[in-house]
């Protein structure tokens, strides 16, 4: 999630493709669009999903990210 205690979601998104750059990640917020941009330089993610949304987009996203058919 965008908005998280101690360590915004950009944050652990950093982390995460500094630690293993090929790992796909999903990124979420149920902010407004202005509320969950990116901070100037941030790494962007795989995919970034709007909440509240359905168990078919998740699923359709992660499908896309590991190359599994739909």
């Amino acid at each position: 999630d965008v908005k998280m205690p101690r360590m915004s979601g950009w944050e652990v998104l950093g982390e995460l493709k500094q630690s293993a750059p090929s790992l796909p990640v999903v990124l979420m917020s149920g902010y407004s669009c202005e509320d969950s941009e990116p901070p100037v330089g941030a790494i962007h993610p795989d995919a970034f999903l709007n909440k509240p949304y359905e168990l078919r987009e998740l699923t359709r996203a992660i499908r896309k990210l590991i190359g599994a058919e739909l």
